[in-house]
């Protein structure tokens, strides 16, 4: 799991006002680290799960085996908490977003330990997403790094 770095996708993030922002990542080829990002704000939990909906209705994965990533972060006081992140086939999309509609408590994600965060450097990280670190983690293989 991952949560964004780069100064653009924390833009994207901090622009929203709603209580809740979902991001949803739909890869643009197997061996491409690019995403096609969608970033939009949310009422509540169910809403996030139409949002995101929505957005992959508009945003189709260009390859079957895709992973999409969604992620939803939480205004708690003045600051954004990740509160979901989870990379998916888009055939399980709809049943994992009506189960994070559905969750009573959403708790706080923690960031990458070190150990992950520096496992994902060593492949030229830190990665906005998931499907950026499988990329280069496969480059990597075949490259006999």
């Amino acid at each position: 799991m991952t949560d964004v770095v780069s100064e653009l996708a924390v833009k994207q993030i901090e622009h929203h006002a709603e209580e809740f922002v979902v991001r949803l990542d739909v890869p643009v080829g197997p061996s491409d680290p690019q995403t096609s990002v969608t970033v939009l704000g949310a009422k509540n939990q169910g809403h996030c799960a139409v949002q995101a909906a929505l957005a992959l209705a508009e945003n189709q994965p260009t390859f079957p085996e895709a992973n999409l990533q969604v992620r939803v972060w939480k205004m708690v006081g003045r600051t954004r908490e990740l509160v979901f992140d989870r990379s998916m086939q888009p055939g399980s999309f709809s049943a994992v977003m009506t189960e994070f509609a559905r969750q009573d408590e959403l708790r706080a994600i923690p960031p990458l330990s070190p150990e992950a965060a520096s496992r994902r450097e060593a492949f030229g990280g830190p990665f906005d997403t998931d499907h950026a670190f499988i990329v280069a983690t496969a480059r990597a293989a075949s490259s006999g790094n």
